[in-house]
């Protein structure tokens, strides 16, 4: 993600929970909403969202991950002047050996 600094975003739907990783942590949030978007074929959109544990006081964070497109969004500084949106650069893959822990 992003664009020299290598992010990486994990996702298992199995726990219900969302990470980022930022070079030296994980923040990891748990899944607030799921949306079946409106479209041909119709789209699964998880949204996870939490505080930011590697960011200021009370910042929060959001990702989005698009399991039908397979693509994925990092939202920071959520609900402020300084929200900025990042997209997967080369979508998402699966991998089973992922092991979230809130």
């Amino acid at each position: 993600m992003g664009g020299t600094d290598e992010w990486t975003l994990y996702v298992d739907l199995n726990k219900k929970l969302a990470g980022f990783f930022d070079n030296d942590s994980t923040v990891v949030v748990p899944m607030t909403d799921f949306k079946s978007l409106e479209s041909n074929p119709p789209q699964n959109l998880y949204i996870f969202e939490g505080k930011d544990t590697g960011g200021g006081d009370d910042e929060k964070l959001a990702i989005y991950f698009n399991a039908t497109k397979m693509t994925g969004t990092l939202i920071l500084a959520l609900g402020t002047d300084d929200e900025r949106s990042l997209e997967a650069e080369n979508g998402c893959v699966a991998d089973d050996d992922i092991d979230l822990e809130n």
